[in-house]
């Protein structure tokens, strides 16, 4: 792959990506650009998407769609077609489908609900794809999902 990330400091755990954000240290080799991870942390507004069927909504800190920030970080927001992907993994797939099957979000973004809705469904392997500092910064998101075990 040669991208190896890894947690370096958690201070407390829980919560959301904004209280993870500003206590979680991501490092990955290869990379040396951390500037998105910041810019959700720093410029990012929190929501939770509830997706039927999924237990509880899900969590997330980004980019504002509206913001001018994504003129050159368009993988830091919630696009709208992959809240659409995600209703539709959860409505017409889901767990009986899912469970078991290995799932590939190609640009994943840094929420990654649709790959993060296929985990909770049970798949057995989730990978997320998406530019390396993109990737980098969806990793708080997944930790405060509780997913990190299983994407």
């Amino acid at each position: 792959m040669g991208i190896e990330q890894r947690v370096l400091d958690v201070n407390g755990g829980g919560g959301y990506p904004a209280e993870l954000a500003k206590n979680v240290e991501y490092a990955a080799t290869e990379l040396g650009n951390d500037d998105l991870l910041r810019l959700c942390r720093d410029e990012g507004e929190d929501r939770t998407v509830e997706v039927e069927g999924a237990g509880e909504p899900f969590r997330f800190r980004y980019l504002p769609f509206h913001s001018n920030l994504l003129v050159e970080n368009k993988g830091g927001t919630l696009w709208p077609s992959s809240e659409v992907l995600a209703h539709f993994l959860a409505r017409r797939m889901g767990e009986p489908k899912l469970r078991g099957r290995r799932v590939v979000e190609v640009g994943c973004g840094v929420a990654p609900l649709a790959g993060l809705v296929a985990a909770r469904f049970g798949a057995a392997d989730t990978v997320l794809t998406d530019f390396p500092e993109v990737v980098a910064a969806a990793q708080p998101n997944i930790v405060a999902n509780g997913l990190e075990e299983r994407v």
